[in-house]
């Protein structure tokens, strides 16, 4: 019999985060489960509660993710797997959002996984092996209108984890990015999306029809969480992918946006390549 893992998972009172350690439960590996709310914590337990160690932490908070991390590798002595799947989305103009509602924004989306990570890599280092699970989306890869904080966020957490990957990898330490498109979680549900303050009626079209988008998002998603968390668990199985989308919508936005990126790209390509910054250009595409 293979050896248990030791996963922790952030956001894992729902959605993705809930199917993710409902599923590694049933394969037997142990699991810290943490989020805000620790009634939905105690249900997970309740499945395996000799393997589930439940630590409620508002991520966002510098001490309670050094606390989750120190009392994490206490309980279980090391950590295999870790998966951030915390986040959350806004609906609402790039102009509208306040300074403080994008500071809010990217603490969560960005600075808390950045910061877990920090944190557990010494530990994995040492043990010369780990595996580090991302959720972004696809508009980490893909920029929508009346989404431009959500989309800036999974951008940065993108840019890092690509370049993260590259660094670690060293140490036998993998790196993944999982990129969902719309599934059946609370995500866009009202009241959970982050929405400005600020209201500019110039943009009173746009948000109504995005505003009626999410509610056609919540009701009729075709993604299950529960499907998603078997293929995450397949593909971290073995030699984990660098980057794992979730869903056919995903895909298929991806394959539309990035063949008229290429056109566009390619219709400059001769002007834009004239001045190179390397003397050798084929040099500077090998780091990569």
């Amino acid at each position: 019999m293979s050896q248990k893992r030791n996963w922790l998972i952030t956001g894992a009172s729902s959605g993705f985060g809930k199917s993710l350690a409902q599923k590694i439960l049933a394969e037997g590996d142990n699991i810290v489960v943490t989020a805000r709310k620790k009634e939905a914590l105690e249900e997970i337990a309740k499945i395996a509660p000799d393997r589930v160690f439940v630590f409620p932490a508002d991520i966002t908070v510098q001490s309670q993710r050094e606390a989750l991390v120190k009392a994490s590798l206490e309980h279980f002595s090391k950590i295999d797997m870790l998966a951030n799947v915390a986040g959350r989305g806004c609906v609402g103009e790039a102009e509208a959002f306040s300074q403080e509602e994008m500071d809010a924004l990217m603490a969560l989306n960005f600075i808390a996984p950045v910061e877990l990570i920090k944190l557990v890599l010494p530990a994995m280092r040492q043990q010369k092996s780990g595996k580090i699970i991302n959720f972004t989306s696809i508009a980490g890869m893909v920029s929508f209108p009346a989404c431009a904080p959500y989309s800036a966020t999974k951008y940065a957490l993108e840019g890092w984890t690509d370049a993260l990957r590259q660094e670690v990898s060293q140490f036998n330490i993998e790196v993944m990015l999982v990129e969902p498109g719309a599934f059946k979680t609370e995500f866009a549900v009202s009241g959970v999306l982050m929405e400005a303050q600020k209201s500019l009626p110039a943009y009173d079209e746009m948000l109504k029809y995005w505003h009626e988008f999410f509610e056609k998002m919540v009701e009729n998603a075709q993604g299950d969480p529960d499907k998603a968390a078997d293929v995450i668990l397949k593909a971290v199985s073995g030699k984990m992918s660098s980057h794992l989308l979730l869903g056919s919508d995903a895909y298929e936005t991806l394959d539309h946006v990035m063949k008229e990126r290429l056109t566009e790209i390619a219709h400059w390509k001769e002007k834009g390549a004239a001045n190179t910054s390397f003397k050798n250009a084929k040099e500077g595409a090998s780091l990569l």
